[in-house]
């Protein structure tokens, strides 16, 4: 029982699933934050398939830098290679996404095709069989890290937005920015624990161009940019007359804000030990705390959640120092 249940937890990072389900629980959160409410379950399961998707194609095109890295996924190579290898079905992943959204309608199956190509572009290179002078998107250096912000962003607030049929605004300009902005901070980090892989990979990531101590700095910066913006957008709603979404982001901004706000405890973290297991725990995290704020009713959720994002730290670091290691070495 405890080693079918070790594998399930292995798979579950090593496989990326753990990223795909953040991306199910973010589609519902942000358009929450918006006062849109995604009454068809298929819709964040949609950006579910297309964000792991994405990840497991990374898996098989990224086999030299990952190579470099001892640890890439938050559990050593040897113990993945005994794990089943789902990311060769990638493409099915996207079909099914694909053939999912045509039950809705054309025009969200565009959209959705746009966030494939979007992930798709990242990875491969444009001009296919070419020379291998020809690089691929990832290979260049900033336009690495603004791709994967870019799918995110389509995936997780367009796609689902296109569903609601509900009419755009300006403020929702700037809380797609904040989104692109916050996502593109979390790329950088993503890219601390793979340092020596990518020098060795010839792949320059801010970490290893400026430095680390640098990156620290502009990722602390951002935070403080992005509360700002987020106050700001508020300003906005409530100056030009959109009360159900004032209502709607004053009661959801929360976990965005204190995110923004507490998150340099986390990058002090990951900046010292380096490591990709760091980054995953992070995310697991992340997703209990996002779908415990989104079940429990309103101001109960605001409670809870600031008691459990203050004790975070504590509980984290209780789970990085038992676990670590058997995530690292697989469970025997």
């Amino acid at each position: 029982m405890i080693k079918a249940l070790g594998y399930l937890i292995e798979f579950f990072i090593a496989k990326r699933m753990h990223i795909g389900i953040l991306a199910y629980v973010t589609a519902i959160f942000h358009m929450r934050c918006v006062g849109i409410k995604l009454y068809n379950n298929l819709v964040p399961f949609i950006s579910f398939l297309i964000v792991w998707s994405a990840y497991l194609e990374n898996l098989t095109t990224d086999t030299r830098e990952d190579s470099y890295n001892i640890c890439p996924h938050g559990i050593l190579p040897n113990i993945e290679k005994r794990l089943y290898p789902v990311e060769r079905f990638y493409p099915v992943f996207y079909l099914s996404a694909l053939l999912l959204s045509l039950t809705i309608s054309f025009n969200y199956f565009v959209w959705v095709l746009a966030s494939i190509i979007i992930f798709s572009s990242y990875v491969h290179r444009w001009i296919p069989g070419g020379h291998k002078k020809v690089k691929r998107l990832k290979e260049i250096y900033i336009i690495k890290n603004i791709i994967p912000p870019l799918g995110w962003i389509f995936s997780v607030w367009v796609v689902p937005f296109v569903y609601s049929g509900e009419q755009f605004i300006f403020e929702y300009f700037i809380l797609i920015f904040i989104l692109f902005l916050w996502s593109l901070q979390e790329e950088i980090k993503f890219d601390v624990p793979d340092v020596c892989g990518d020098k060795k990979a010839g792949i320059k990531t801010l970490p290893n161009v400026i430095g680390e101590s640098r990156t620290k700095g502009v990722i602390k910066v951002t935070s403080y940019i992005l509360s700002v913006m987020l106050f700001l957008t508020l300003l906005m709603l409530w100056n030009n007359n959109h009360p159900r979404q004032f209502d709607a982001l004053i009661r959801n901004m929360l976990p965005i804000f204190m995110a923004f706000l507490y998150d340099h405890n986390f990058v002090d973290l990951l900046f010292k030990e380096g490591k990709k297991e760091y980054c995953n725990i992070g995310i697991v995290w992340w997703i209990c705390l996002l779908w415990i704020f989104l079940v429990v009713d309103y101001p109960l959720n605001i409670y809870g959640y600031i008691v459990l994002r203050m004790r975070g730290n504590f509980s984290t670091s209780i789970m990085l120092s038992k676990y670590i290691e058997r995530f690292r070495a697989g469970f025997n």
